[in-house]
């Protein structure tokens, strides 16, 4: 205690074994604050420290530098990330990568899986970003950095084709006349069979390969043509839980006898 009775602050020793636990959570994470964090140091200090110790800040450099080269190989915002909920990927203003906190209004996997569950009701990524706090263009952007986030929203879409074709199919019944499931839209974007039937033939067209950036596609075979139209009523079955093909099928089956 000093002279007045007061119980002074420890103070925290750089030992060797903090030297390497900082060393080591700088080469995963990239993060100098999170790294100064693991050993109870702040930022600061630590900034103190290496610029006295040339030796010491080499050896932060090349951890920094690990840490970028193997964070720059993920596809995903979240690999490599121990705590998905909580922690993303990040590009410094350095151009490098670091594994950082992720706070309040910021884009989480929780996020992520709440818009993708979204997009694959309803199939409109500008409604599905609003609905969790978000603009289309911050989705678009994610779209184009993170490989893996543009296949999880692929998966998302292919998951809303269904959807959409079996809600135009059952438009204005809320229970289908066979008895399967209840039609429901989804809470946070309501259903709009004008934008549905746009989503559609967009889709359609964007498998095609049509359109001002497309390659122009060679015609399907009927082969080609014959499993697709068995995979779209075997996955409207699967939606409406019927034992029978669905009218429109069962007409076109009709036809080509």
């Amino acid at each position: 205690m000093d002279k007045k009775g007061f119980r002074r602050r420890k103070v925290l020793r750089f030992t060797a074994l903090r030297r390497e636990t900082y060393l080591e959570v700088l080469a995963e994470t990239g993060n100098k604050r999170a790294a100064a964090a693991a050993i109870g140091f702040g930022r600061n200090r630590m900034d103190g420290i290496i610029k006295r110790d040339p030796a010491f800040a080499l050896d932060c450099e090349a951890a920094l530098r690990a840490a970028d080269s193997r964070l720059k190989e993920a596809e995903w915002q979240f690999d490599g990330v121990n705590d998905p909920e909580f922690q993303t990927l990040r590009k410094c203003r350095n151009g490098r990568m670091q594994i950082i906190a992720v706070g309040p209004g910021r884009w989480s996997k929780r996020v992520e899986d709440r818009f993708l569950a979204i997009l694959s009701q309803c199939g409109n990524v500008e409604a599905s970003a609003r609905a969790v706090g978000f603009a289309g263009t911050d989705i678009f952007r994610r779209q184009r950095q993170w490989p893996g986030f543009a296949r999880r929203m692929e998966e998302a879409h292919e998951e809303a084709d269904v959807r959409l074709e079996f809600r135009l199919a059952c438009w204005g019944n809320s229970v289908p006349p066979d008895g399967g499931e209840p039609v429901t839209d989804c809470p946070e974007v309501p259903f709009d069979p004008e934008f549905a039937l746009r989503y559609l033939k967009w889709r359609q067209e964007k498998k095609a390969g049509r359109g001002r950036r497309g390659r122009v596609p060679e015609p399907p075979s009927i082969e080609a043509v014959t499993e697709k139209i068995v995979r779209r009523v075997e996955a409207i079955r699967k939606h409406r839980g019927r034992d029978r093909l669905p009218p429109a099928a069962e007409a076109r089956e009709g036809d080509g006898a």
